[in-house]
């Protein structure tokens, strides 16, 4: 507490005091006291509550160093009502109780609300379970068909099924980690995964694919990966030229790192969109003006799930097309 601020809160009652003071001595001059003898009795009077204020205020600082000290210390700072020594006195006590009952409304208001969101997660992951399967009777029946029917049946499937897996990321994206099964996987693998699950997209986009000419190993969980790049695969398709459309990958390596690039010759990313394209629900230019039915979501959850993962993605764009760059730290 700065001394100021003691000042201002005690203004009032100092100033009371001593114009209290003043009136004294006036009073005691009026009744015939000696005018020296008034002002000692009366500055004996002023110096022992001039004591008592010196004394309040540092008892006052000290305490609240003590309490801020306690509360720098703690990592989960919505328990320090755990934490604080009891009141010094009946005012800290009753602050203290009104701290408590505000804190344990506030953590029962949390619990209500982290049941919901459980109760909707569990509805969620049951839902995209039972959706797979209809849409693998839909797979087996579309089998039965022939020629371009066939494939824009098979490309909507697709563009269905990685909805259904953004929805199950999305859901539990704020605990996927409890999913992960970190192990040491190949890239190329996860490439040829993730484009044999967009096959039916690039064909029908007439889209060629250039395969890395290397592989490397990454520690990383393969099917979360898979999942990000049938996302950043999907969204070259989205964007793509309408002829001539190319998709490359390749794979980079020295001693310190693995970096894996997606990139496309499309329509590129505005410069003023570039540093936002990761922001949730942000589409851009591009998804306002060219696919309006683009959500925002995709390049979000991809973001998130780098994160959860520990490889640093990040895109640069310009006029001959969009770099997704997936680095990872070499194991």
């Amino acid at each position: 507490m700065k001394l100021h601020e003691y000042l201002e809160d005690h203004g009032i009652l100092m100033a009371g005091m001593l114009l209290v003071f003043l009136l004294q001595c006036v009073l005691l001059v009026f009744l015939g006291m000696p005018a020296g003898l008034a002002i000692l009795l009366c500055g004996m009077w002023l110096l022992f509550f001039l004591l008592y204020f010196i004394q309040d205020y540092h008892r006052k600082n000290r305490r609240r160093k003590e309490l801020c000290a306690i509360i720098d210390s703690m990592e989960k700072r919505y328990l320090m009502h755990e934490m604080l020594p009891k009141g010094a006195n009946h005012e800290e006590a009753f602050y203290r109780r009104l701290l408590y009952l505000g804190n344990k409304s506030m953590l029962e208001e949390i619990g209500t609300v982290q049941r919901s969101r459980r109760e909707y997660q569990d509805y969620v992951e049951q839902w995209v379970h039972e959706i797979k399967t209809p849409i693998a009777a839909m797979k087996l029946s579309i089998e039965n068909q022939q020629g371009e029917r066939k494939r824009q049946l098979f490309q909507q499937l697709e563009r269905v099924e990685h909805y259904v897996e953004q929805v199950l990321f999305y859901a539990r994206s704020e605990s996927v980690e409890k999913d992960f099964r970190i192990q040491q996987v190949s890239l190329s693998s996860c490439i040829q995964e993730a484009l044999l699950q967009c096959k039916y997209l690039c064909t029908q986009a007439s889209m060629s694919i250039r395969f890395p000419e290397q592989d490397a190993l990454v520690y990383t969980d393969e099917k979360w990966l898979i999942f990000l790049l049938n996302q950043l695969i999907e969204n070259a398709v989205k964007y793509r030229r309408k002829k001539g459309a190319v998709l490359s990958l390749a794979i980079q390596k020295d001693a310190r790192h693995v970096v894996l690039t997606v990139k496309d010759n499309g329509i590129g990313i505005p410069e003023h969109d570039l540093p936002r394209i990761f922001d949730k629900g942000f589409t851009g230019d591009n998804g306002r003006l060219i696919h309006s039915h683009s959500t925002g979501i995709g390049l979000y959850l991809c973001k998130k799930l780098c994160t959860s993962l520990q490889i640093d993605l990040h895109a640069d764009s310009d006029q001959e097309g969009t770099v997704m760059s997936l680095e990872f730290s070499h194991v």
